[in-house]
């Protein structure tokens, strides 16, 4: 292990459910941090720009909008809407190995990782790699973003909504949207770990299917893209979900969640 700083993007497709997969796993993997000698784990301040001065300032916007997320979710209600993709919401876990509750060898044993979510208008998918009208300056702006980050990133964790994916109405337009963005991972960043995660498995109430079968055979032009280093997740960040009489879902009164952290545990290693 070299003494790094490695970059990796949080992504995924909207309605996907990233903002409660994120905030659940992140608190998750400060719990397990606070209790592990060879890992520390800290939100980043987020540099925002004041519009009308140009003034630069950071804030604490991803602890606070993390602390919501958790208050909301234990109260059975969704996360609410983020902020612009601009300024998204990072934190870093640093790996090293320690001797008598100190870090040794730090040229060798030491590894910082900064994770960064941006949560990305629908309509800069539609214009980076999917099907949709023409897009204004600014979605066309917010998909060149995309791509650069995707390009430069060490590795890459993307969301998918299963239901929707596999259960929904719009099977072509995730076929033509999934194929272009794999396409554009193996053209301009061929070397990225993948880490595909299969989102919303409450809704199959137990009875989930195969689901990278069903990619490989009814996704098979996206499967072909794939790069080399990938590999599926099945995730359950609340365990279960409750169903109002209307058929809405909320968050359950007791969370129950399943592989939350092993996606990160197979990018990152600890």
């Amino acid at each position: 292990m070299s003494n790094t700083v490695e970059n990796y993007l949080f992504l995924g497709l909207p309605k996907s459910g990233k903002t409660t997969y994120f905030s659940l796993m992140a608190q998750y993997l400060q719990n397990v941090a606070n209790r592990t000698r060879h890992l520390k784990f800290l939100y980043l301040p987020t540099t925002i720009v004041n519009n009308e001065t140009g003034e630069e300032v950071s804030d604490e916007i991803t602890s606070d909008f993390i602390d919501d997320c958790i208050s909301r979710i234990k109260k059975q209600k969704w996360p609410r809407k983020t902020l612009d993709y601009e300024s998204g919401y990072s934190f870093e876990l640093v790996k090293f190995l320690t001797f008598l509750k100190k870090p040794i060898l730090q040229k060798y044993f030491y590894k910082k990782a900064v994770i960064a979510y941006h949560d990305y208008p629908g309509e800069a998918f539609e214009a980076a790699f999917g099907v949709g009208e023409d897009p204004t300056q600014e979605i066309r702006m917010a998909a060149e973003d995309m791509k650069s980050r995707i390009k430069n990133a060490n590795g890459l964790f993307l969301i998918l909504d299963a239901d929707a994916l596999f259960n929904g109405q719009d099977n072509r337009k995730h076929q033509i949207t999934l194929t272009r963005l794999f396409r554009c991972i193996k053209e301009t960043n061929p070397d990225i770990k993948l880490a595909i995660i299969f989102n919303k498995l409450e809704l199959f109430g137990g009875n989930e299917l195969d689901f990278i079968r069903v990619i490989r055979d009814d996704y098979s032009n996206a499967y072909a893209y794939l790069p080399y280093n990938h590999k599926f997740f099945y995730i359950y960040p609340l365990g279960s979900v409750f169903t109002a009489d209307d058929g809405a879902t909320f968050p359950p009164k007791k969370l129950s969640p399943k592989n939350m952290l092993k996606p990160i545990k197979w990018m990152i290693g600890f």
